[in-house]
């Protein structure tokens, strides 16, 4: 910022890692490319909030001192500023109305939300999962950026996917540019891409 005395001084030289920036409410969030996200007021005092995953838009609601996210898979994120208690609100539905590639396994369907084409679409990886749970169909959702561990990459565009004939827990996920994420018991595995394989 700029200071009285014709000088500049750097003021949010903590934040490291920047990925994206939003500004609402008189403040700026900064996100890095993991579950931090740095919350900047008007005076350039920044806090810094750490989520159980990735989150997008910010609402920060002074009278309960209590922020709101959307939190990709995890639905709509709130966190509480002195308590610094999580809690997560997720409706019982695909994370996204956009299905790209969709296949059944018994009483499983497996959908991804990508989509090919000259170039890719920039849709963020995710899976969604339509079974019977407890006697009741509901929908499993996970985004793979917050499963691959120690991933700065943005992962996009699930294409493909294809169930493990004797498990169907066990599935592969193509995508267009970041290669072949395997999963077993619906959680992720390995990312096959040109690093580790032949």
């Amino acid at each position: 910022r700029f200071l009285p005395n014709g000088n500049w001084e750097r003021v949010l030289s903590n934040i490291s890692n920047a990925a994206r920036t939003y500004f609402k409410d008189e403040r700026l969030f900064v996100y890095d490319n993991g579950a931090t996200v740095f919350d900047v007021n008007q005076q350039f005092e920044v806090e810094t909030l750490v989520l159980q995953n990735q989150a997008f838009d910010a609402h920060y609601d002074q009278g309960t001192n209590t922020y709101w996210f959307a939190g990709n898979d995890k639905g709509i994120v709130s966190y509480h500023k002195q308590s610094a208690l999580t809690k997560t609100y997720v409706p019982n539905g695909p994370a996204v109305n956009s299905p790209f590639k969709m296949h059944i396994s018994d009483d499983r369907v497996i959908v991804v939300p990508g989509l090919a084409w000259a170039t890719n679409q920039m849709f963020p990886a995710r899976v969604m999962i339509y079974e019977k749970v407890d006697g009741a169909y509901r929908w499993k959702n996970i985004h793979i950026q917050s499963q691959v561990p120690n991933n700065t990459e943005f992962l996009y565009d699930a294409v493909d996917v294809i169930m493990h004939p004797n498990d169907k827990k066990h599935f592969f996920v193509a995508t267009f540019a970041n290669g072949l994420f395997e999963f077993r018991d619906d959680t992720f595995y390995k990312w096959h891409n040109t690093n580790n394989s032949t």
